[in-house]
């Protein structure tokens, strides 16, 4: 049975365009943000770069929380290093912002809202950083490129996205020199996925 998810939205300023899409084999992070008795409050959130057609100038210098995404027909499947957990129905996100640096604002595809405990194969549990829980994948294909990980890195979640029994998708700490990521945190959690890596907390200047 397909859980079910209802989208909740910020402040909707501009059309920054109907030509989005997302990529595919789009790997993001589910961040529990509530449990109740019988349900889950969650936010997902994708790096920008799995998103296509968005210009230079999507969004503006100006100080705003957010910015309107584009209607998305496809599922989105939650996964942690067991394999998938379940699939949710999409509707809308937005670009919401998460980070803040001398260079302006930066924004990222975000899902905001609730499923039933009964509708996962497995709990939830919530991570030391930022209440990371497990991953998340929107327009699953199957891929010839396989990436290993350096072994060597600090690894504090993985994932198996395809449900092979191999791994696929880490997060892994790298030490802040200047001691400046949100909440207090002194590392900079990168996810690493296709042989890309990609920064998923505000760190930094």
């Amino acid at each position: 049975m397909k859980a079910s998810i209802f989208l909740f939205f910020g402040l909707l300023f501009s059309n920054i365009g109907l030509a989005q899409v997302f990529k595919e084999n789009c790997v993001g992070i589910v961040l529990l943000r509530c449990e109740r008795a019988h349900a889950y409050e969650l936010e997902i959130v994708f790096p920008i770069d799995f998103v296509s057609g968005i210009s230079p100038d999507a969004f503006s210098s100006e100080n705003k929380t957010s910015y309107p995404g584009v209607y998305n027909e496809n599922g989105i499947e939650l996964c942690d290093g067991k394999g998938k957990l379940c699939e949710i129905k999409l509707t809308n996100y937005i670009f919401k912002r998460w980070c803040e640096k001398e260079a302006g604002f930066l924004y990222r595809p975000t899902f905001q809202g609730e499923i039933a405990k009964s509708d996962l194969k497995r709990p939830l549990q919530a991570s030391a950083y930022y209440d990371m829980a497990c991953f998340a994948m929107i327009n699953r294909q199957d891929r010839t490129e396989q990436c290993k990980i350096d072994p060597g890195k600090p690894i504090i979640m993985n994932g198996d996205t395809d449900t092979n029994g191999t791994m696929d998708v880490w997060l892994w700490l790298k030490a802040d020199e200047s001691h400046n990521c949100e909440g207090d945190k002194d590392s900079i959690v990168f996810m690493e996925y296709n042989c890309q890596t990609y920064e998923m907390n505000c760190c930094g200047d």
